[in-house]
């Protein structure tokens, strides 16, 4: 069970009570958490809020700006709903001045376009990238940190509920089981998504030339299926990888296992997984994906979704 604390614009604090209903989302491949919390209605508590955060004992599962308090009434029952996305949205929220950088680094961008928004702490490799990076006009702080990773990293980058910016790629030694004496769960779904396959991407390697080399899919999965897509190499810096990711990113969206799990599992994003089920057999190399923390009335449960382990 997860406590919830109000912060105040002048700093203090105040924890919410009586919660009714919390929907939690984490997901690897989107940039902000999000987090909405229902309660009985309280206006007055709610004046002059600014943050919202969801702790496990001392530890921080969320912290966020609260986007919209909503006030609900009707002739049952009056509520307050409190909507709030993670540290991340800051990022999203605001645009990153237009400048072309030449061997940028991490600490560089950390220090440049995302210290001064109050992040505080980062995990990455300092060496400079060996390549221009061009900031266009209108995107955003989180589109800059964004590309610089998939340059430099071929990864996106993440930030933890306590506001570590995570520059890699993230990687937890933590094997989390599914069946079979682990972690129990009351159905289980897996998806093999065909449809989603790139056989092939044809690359244009020279400002005058014709796409006529060819990066081939070798996933197994992707036998009988065709699927091409074009990619002009000469317009971005490390474009062969950019195209490389392509094609391991299809593969990914590919397949995905879905358990609906009874209890609080927040901590347990990007852990290695296996499941072992009576019907699907033992599946392994997995990671986790996303999850989804609901609690009502009914109870606690966590949706989480499994996908293939970074190649």
């Amino acid at each position: 069970m997860l406590n919830y604390f109000i912060t105040y614009i002048d700093g203090s604090q105040a924890e919410i009570s009586n919660i009714i209903s919390v929907v939690f989302n984490s997901d690897y491949d989107v940039p902000a958490d999000d987090l909405t919390v229902v309660f009985p209605c309280d206006k007055d508590f709610c004046k002059n809020a600014d943050m919202i955060s969801a702790m496990d004992n001392d530890k921080p599962v969320f912290i966020g700006k609260i986007d919209d308090i909503i006030h609900l009434s009707d002739k049952k029952s009056a509520v307050t709903k409190i909507v709030a996305r993670s540290l991340a949205s800051i990022l999203l929220d605001n645009e990153a001045e237009p400048v072309t950088y030449f061997r940028p680094s991490a600490d560089f961008i950390f220090d440049r376009h995302l210290k001064p928004f109050g992040f505080s702490e980062f995990v990455g490799d300092c060496s400079p990238y060996c390549g221009t990076l061009k900031v266009e006009k209108g995107m955003s702080c989180w589109s800059l940190l964004k590309l610089f990773c998939n340059y430099k990293f071929a990864c996106n980058p993440r930030i933890t509920g306590n506001g570590k910016v995570i520059f890699n790629r993230i990687s937890s030694d933590k094997k989390i089981v599914f069946g079979n004496g682990g972690i129990d769960y009351v159905s289980i779904k897996e998806l093999v998504s065909r449809c989603k396959l790139i056989s092939k991407v044809m690359l244009r390697m020279s400002d005058n030339g014709s796409y006529s080399s060819a990066l081939y899919n070798d996933n197994p999965d992707c036998k009988g299926i065709s699927r091409i897509r074009y990619y002009n190499a000469t317009t971005a810096s490390n474009s062969i990888s950019t195209a490389d990711r392509i094609i391991k990113n299809s593969n990914a969206d590919s397949y995905c296992v879905m358990l609906e799990c009874i209890g609080c599992f927040t901590d347990i994003l990007c852990c290695r997984a296996v499941v072992d089920d009576r019907f699907c057999g033992v599946i392994d190399g997995l990671y986790v994906k996303s999850i989804k923390y609901t609690t009502d009335s009914n109870g606690e449960f966590t949706t989480v979704v499994l996908g293939k382990e970074f190649v």
